[in-house]
């Protein structure tokens, strides 16, 4: 029979085997007693059974295609467009994808002069995952994350090279480095903050989710020599009931900013908050990013000017 078929192939196809049968038995159910007859013949022959599998399979294709249009024409990585004069660069946490954080995007329409820029990250085995492919920065060891979070330097360097070369890139098609805000949530932040120490330019802000230190022994060191990061205002929320990536992580991240002379804006703990954000933490962004990337008016801004003059 049909739903056994679908019952052969995996937990997804037995969540859809069992709507299917739901769905025949209701369909079944309310049709004239002779038709149902019929229909019960025809359901029967082991080709009909065939052929209505492969029906609804193309039925349960096509409507994961149409829930997922918004995600399949996700473009994390956007050219610039004429009226966007500054950036938020974002980092996703593992197992999530930049698509997770588009809503940022829609709950800052007020601030329709700054672009999204949400990249993926690639998909590598996760320790803490039972070794399981997710996408992620770098390994992450065990969850919860803790203080005693092990450093994976070679996929961290290599991500940090990665999120560079995108601030490059917006540079490259008219947005001032110093109206870029590179962020990120529970890993992307651990990124974020290395990102912010080594880039050469002095952004706008930086904005840390529920993140954590990663390289805990070296990170004062390079916020402290690294010239543009200083006066940078960093924005560190966590919250209380944070399971994944303990609030103690968020602390000390707060602590090492401080204690490594960048400006800290705010350390922000939310009472009611596991690992995810609230609408008190966005507006907290929203406000962040209005003082940082103010409107200005459309058009080459001056790295993008100077860049042209050179090559002339």
């Amino acid at each position: 029979m049909v739903i056994a078929h679908l019952l052969r192939h995996g937990a997804g196809n037995t969540i859809k085997a069992v709507s299917c049968a739901a769905l025949l038995y209701v369909l079944l159910s309310h049709l004239p007693g002779t038709l149902q007859k019929r229909c019960m013949e025809w359901l029967s022959s082991s080709g009909n059974q065939a052929l209505l599998m492969v029906v609804l399979i193309v039925v349960a294709l096509v409507g994961q295609l149409i829930s997922r249009r918004e995600e399949l024409m996700f473009c994390g990585v956007p050219q610039r467009k004429p009226h966007e004069t500054s950036c938020v660069i974002w980092l996703h946490g593992v197992g999530d994808s930049g698509f997770g954080f588009d809503f940022l995007r829609k709950k800052m329409v007020e601030l329709p002069h700054v672009k999204w820029v949400l990249p993926d990250a690639s998909h590598l085995q996760v320790t803490g995952a039972e070794g399981l492919r997710k996408r992620a920065w770098f390994d992450t060891s065990a969850f919860p994350v803790t203080n005693l979070e092990p450093d994976d330097p070679e996929r961290l360097d290599s991500s940090i090279d990665k999120v560079l070369a995108l601030v490059d890139a917006q540079i490259a098609q008219g947005i001032d480095a110093n109206r870029i805000v590179v962020g990120g949530f529970s890993q992307g932040a651990a990124l974020a903050v290395w990102v912010a120490a080594r880039c050469p330019h002095r952004l706008a802000a930086v904005v840390l989710w529920s993140g954590f230190v990663a390289r805990a022994s070296a990170l004062p060191a390079a916020l402290k020599a690294s010239g543009s990061a200083v006066g940078v205002p960093f924005l560190v929320q966590h919250g209380k009931k944070d399971l994944k990536v303990l609030p103690e992580c968020g602390s000390r991240l707060a602590d090492v900013l401080e204690s490594s002379g960048v400006t800290l804006r705010g350390r922000h703990f939310y009472d009611d908050m596991g690992h995810e954000c609230c609408e008190e933490q966005i507006a907290e962004m929203r406000a962040l990013l209005k003082s940082a990337l103010p409107l200005t008016a459309s058009g080459p801004t001056t790295s993008a000017k100077k860049g042209r003059a050179k090559e002339e």
